[in-house]
């Protein structure tokens, strides 16, 4: 697993996506030649490009050491229950008014050999809309489920994170590495070594202070200077 970051990661510049390259082979110094290079380039514009290796290592150091349940927090999770709950509690009283109204109709037609095909045009309404209500509440208990297992399993999370990095030598553990970021992380954004100048098609320009800012899963974020996790 060469790319711990496969199709996170964005130019914080250009909001391009970022791909992975290897511009040398097995036989060289194999870090110096890998890359991560905006898909600005491949347009012929200029765009955000940092070595591989310096970017991962700055990522696991920084994620390594991370209060996930600070992170989750700061997401505000209580909030979003409450609210899920409140939502859940509308939609279970909307599911209850279409259901006795769908049942008063359906009594009312019961001795009918001939209904009117207004009313059963109605009852065909209720159905439909009693139908999409129903997936609306499940989709809104397995929103609150989610949330509540983020919650609880935080900090063991964080800890299962950390073994995997400190063991992250072979193929097996980088890609449950892999997988583990892509569960908690949405999106990365790289400001490499290199931003666009703020004339038009005057190239680039240095960006004295590399960065990246990794967008967590509940929309909290963090800012972190590539120098301050630099390898030693």
């Amino acid at each position: 697993v060469t790319n711990l970051f496969t199709g996170l990661v964005v130019d914080g510049f250009t909001d391009h996506p970022i791909q992975y390259k290897n511009k040398g082979s097995r036989k060289t110094d194999p870090d110096k030649w890998r890359y991560l290079v905006s898909d600005a380039k491949r347009f012929g514009k200029p765009g955000s490009t940092i070595r591989y290796a310096t970017f991962e290592t700055a990522f696991l150091r920084y994620v390594r050491h991370l209060d996930w349940q600070e992170v989750f927090r700061e997401g505000k999770p209580d909030e979003k229950l409450k609210e899920l709950d409140n939502q859940r509690i509308v939609c279970e009283g909307n599911l209850g008014a279409v259901n006795t109204r769908l049942k008063k109709l359906l009594r009312a037609i019961e001795d009918e050999d001939s209904p009117p095909k207004s009313i059963l045009a109605r009852i065909q309404e209720l159905e439909s809309e009693r139908e999409a209500l129903t997936v609306t509440l499940r989709e809104m208990t397995s929103r609150q489920h989610m949330e509540q297992m983020q919650m609880r399993h935080a900090r063991a999370d964080g800890k299962a994170l950390a073994v995997l990095i400190e063991n992250a030598g072979d193929y097996d553990t980088r890609l449950r590495l892999r997988e583990e970021i892509k569960r908690k992380v949405k999106r990365i954004r790289v400001f490499g070594k290199f931003k666009a100048a703020s004339i038009p098609d005057r190239g680039m320009r240095p960006n004295p202070n590399p960065s990246f800012e990794i967008e967590f899963v509940n929309g909290v974020t963090r800012h972190v200077n590539l120098e301050d996790f630099q390898s030693t």
